[in-house]
């Protein structure tokens, strides 16, 4: 039986929107050259969200709020922009400030305990931070949460889709961190649940906070007992040293170890 020839993946086209593609991360999605050499990330617009080829009023209001925002904890949305078919795929795109990093999914994995509690403490009120401004992401998830090179996180893709209830978000973080955590052997298995049970972002973040702790008082109590035990060990080596030697000098000297008359 012959085995059946792959079929090479679509290169990306050269020009999107008027944009250098620079390359595709995943298909359909493409990181493109913007002016002074900054790059954006184009992502195309669900088909949904258009009415009669143009921008569904509603959405197109959801995603004029999103521009608006000024958080440094998320990405920020620069337009909407049409690509005509001669020129590349087609359809409509909405422009994104491409954020450098790791997706917190991955970057996780190399992470100690404690730096990950912390991690996702700060996640958490990024969310928050935007729910306080009337914004609810609607597709959270750890491939969405980009790890700048300083260790930040970043909230990317805001779902142009129309969400109201911020429960939505506070769901999908719970799942997010039971997934991240619950794996893990050097986190106690009840800190996975207490962070489970329902909570507010507000209190998720409290729960996280007290989480940190245990391990950071657990990590100080290690270290202490290293240091007791390797103290007991260099004592109870020197009286050993001193028991040979006068036993030595006992064997040589006779009643008088150490040769005094």
């Amino acid at each position: 039986m012959r085995p059946t020839p792959s079929i090479p993946a679509p290169l990306p086209p050269a020009t999107l929107c008027g944009y250098t593609v620079l390359r595709s991360p995943s298909p359909g999605t493409f990181i493109a050259l913007a002016d002074a050499g900054r790059e954006i990330f184009l992502k195309p617009l669900d088909p949904d969200c258009l009415l009669h080829g143009q921008l569904h009023p509603s959405i197109k209001e959801r995603l004029a709020r999103v521009r608006e925002l000024a958080l440094k904890s998320a990405a920020n949305l620069y337009g909407v922009e049409r690509d005509s078919q001669q020129g590349g795929h087609g359809g409509v795109f909405l422009v994104w400030e491409f954020i450098a990093g790791e997706p917190l999914e991955t970057h996780a994995q190399s992470l100690h305990a404690q730096q990950l509690l912390s991690l996702l403490r700060e996640v958490v009120l990024s969310v928050d931070a935007l729910h306080q401004v009337g914004i609810v992401h609607g597709a959270l998830h750890a491939r969405n949460i980009i790890i700048d090179p300083a260790g930040r996180p970043h909230l990317t893709h805001i779902s142009p889709l129309l969400f109201h209830d911020p429960a939505v978000d506070v769901a999908a973080v719970s799942s997010m961190i039971a997934g991240l955590i619950g794996q893990r052997g050097d986190i106690d298995p009840s800190v996975s649940s207490a962070l489970a049970a329902p909570a507010s972002l507000r209190e998720l973040a409290s729960r996280l906070v007290a989480a940190d702790a245990p391990q950071s008082e657990s990590v100080t109590t290690d270290i202490d007992g290293r240091r007791r035990r390797r103290r007991t060990l260099i004592l109870a080596l020197a009286v050993a040293i001193l028991g040979l030697v006068a036993a030595l000098g006992f064997v040589l000297f006779g009643s008088h170890p150490f040769g005094w008359q």
